[in-house]
């Protein structure tokens, strides 16, 4: 799955269940990702299960692809 948040201005949240794997990118603008301060280039990955919380300080666009967890 990917989805690209374009002229974010208010919250959102994301919920990853126990079988997923995120990456997320800030393409533009400033927030907070999970109480994180992200900004114009920032990313990181995150395991499912968990809920990301994105908070807008400044009209922002992400991009946030999903893919299944990898097995051992």
């Amino acid at each position: 799955e990917v989805f690209v948040g374009r002229k974010l201005r208010e919250r959102c949240e994301f919920e990853l269940g126990a079988d997923k794997r995120a990456y997320l990118v800030i393409l533009r603008g400033r927030g907070r990702v999970c109480s994180e301060s992200v900004e114009e280039g920032d990313g990181g990955t995150a395991l499912g299960p968990i809920a990301l919380t994105v908070e807008v300080e400044e009209e922002l666009d992400l991009l946030l692809i999903v893919v299944p967890q990898l097995k051992k």
